[in-house]
């Protein structure tokens, strides 16, 4: 994608006229109109003015993170990326991005809500999980990781779009490019900016962060591999996962036996006992998705009770998942 330099910053906002702050780190993110094509979009743009504070070098460490995240998030082609629409530099220095605008609200703000109304289903969530897993298996083959996966960074739509977004620290796995140039169907991701983390770094959101990251060591895809079933657990228990005096996570709250394997597997302390692919994962979630839905058209079994299924051989309503996500996005 090539890249639009507007010359000056009244060109740029001549094109998107600002609707209402997103919010943003190091970089500012808007809700805007694109004139040009009279639809909303979301803005988001490297703010040297916020990061003057901090050395050169760490604003030019910051600058190429964002020009990474622009470069990964437009060419992660998946249904449950947003798409980017334009990418480039304001006056020639400001790099930015603007990316399709989805109404609706994060899992982080739907977990409660759906809690609350009793409106929660395993087996429905069962279905988001999996693809969210799905997301992050084809980007690990494409060699991206995130880094970053939280529920407030899983986007639900209120017309049934489902979004991993934020991409913000996404990094690059020279080994799995290698990899993905023996699978012709996986296309390589070519990337102008190369981001190197810094030995002892804290990079990560410290509720979700796995083990590795809280103490600034190198983080691979079993690093994401905790991280979603950080997501797992917060749906499930309503909170992040809880840490133990022994460094362990919590189990308790976690009744289903099945579920508690899986959730427990992805976050030991030692990633070479996690699972190792995002694929692994993504297959015991299927597996437990298959059983229940299975038990539920039997109408018998340990699953009865917990979907309050008659034992009148009554089919329930089969899953879709357009319709999950719009229950979860809320009105």
């Amino acid at each position: 994608m090539a890249g639009t330099d507007y010359r000056t910053g009244k060109d740029f906002k001549t094109r998107y006229a600002p609707i209402k702050s997103l919010g943003g780190g190091m970089s500012k993110v808007l809700l805007a109109e694109d004139k040009e094509y009279k639809r909303k979009v979301v803005v988001k743009f490297f703010d040297y003015e916020a990061n003057k504070k901090y050395d050169t070098n760490v604003v030019d460490e910051l600058a190429l993170r964002f020009a990474l995240e622009t470069e990964v998030s437009a060419q992660l082609n998946h249904p449950n990326t947003v798409r980017v629409y334009e990418t480039g530099t304001i006056a020639g220095t400001f790099p930015f991005i603007t990316m399709e605008h989805i109404d609706g609200r994060d899992l982080g703000k739907a977990i409660p809500s759906i809690r609350e109304s009793q409106l929660f289903k395993l087996d429905e969530f069962l279905m988001l999980a999996y693809e969210i897993c799905d997301t992050i298996d084809i980007a690990h083959q494409k060699g991206i990781i995130n880094r970053d996966l939280k529920p407030a960074n899983i986007l639900l739509g209120k017309y049934g779009a489902l979004k991993v977004i934020d991409w913000g620290i996404a990094k690059i796995l020279n080994k799995q490019k290698e990899k993905a140039k023996e699978n012709e169907n996986i296309s390589l991701i070519q990337v102008n900016a190369q981001v190197h983390t810094m030995e002892g770094v804290v990079m990560g959101t410290e509720a979700y962060m796995a083990p590795e990251q809280r103490v600034g060591l190198e983080a691979d895809q079993r690093t994401d591999i905790y991280l979603l079933a950080g997501i797992f657990y917060h749906a499930i228990t309503g909170q992040p996962p809880i840490i133990t005096a022994r460094n362990k996570v919590d189990m308790r709250q976690i009744i289903l036996p099945e579920l508690k394997d899986i959730i427990n597997t992805c976050m030991q302390t030692d990633p070479d006992n996690r699972y190792q692919t995002a694929e692994e994962l993504k297959k015991a979630v299927k597996n437990l998705l298959s059983t229940i839905i299975n038990e539920k058209y039997k109408s018998t079994g340990i699953f009865s009770n917990m979907f309050k299924t008659k034992k009148t051989r009554e089919k329930p309503e089969p899953l879709i998942l357009s319709d999950i996500v719009k229950k979860w996005a809320g009105k």
